[in-house]
């Protein structure tokens, strides 16, 4: 059962134990400086610096997929929320394994995204995103 507290909680330096961070598949819309969170979609820990969601990467091999393709669309935007415009893609046909050639375009530290020349099939594309 949850207890709201509407005060700081001074600890006096003991550790918290068994604790968790708040997590969903969007990031709160109104938070506050410091506050953790993870982004369930890529499971990925950031904190709110006041400005962005930051990464806080604990090794070099953060990493979001997607599944996307609608038989209609050019273009997709994926959001990955790594944090960062420093990340490297693949983007494969889920079917046969074989890389596709796309135009990648990193929209903001959050987002991606993939243009094709044909359309693809109904889920037929993995799109990797490694910070």
């Amino acid at each position: 059962m949850a207890i709201d507290v509407f005060a700081a909680l001074d600890l006096h330096q003991n550790p918290i134990i068994g604790g968790v961070f708040d997590s969903g598949a969007t990031f709160p819309t109104t938070p506050v400086v410091g506050q953790p969170f993870v982004l369930t979609p890529s499971n990925v820990a950031s904190y709110w610096n006041g400005t962005l969601w930051v990464t806080m990467a604990t090794s070099a091999a953060n990493k979001f997929v997607a599944t996307i393709g609608d038989n209609s669309s050019l273009s997709y935007t994926v959001t990955h929320g790594l944090g960062t415009l420093d990340t490297v893609e693949s983007v494969y046909m889920i079917a046969t394994g074989l890389e596709i050639v796309t135009v990648i375009r990193h929209l903001t530290v959050g987002t991606t995204s993939f243009t094709f020349t044909v359309p693809p099939a109904l889920n037929a594309v993995r799109v990797v995103i490694m910070a």
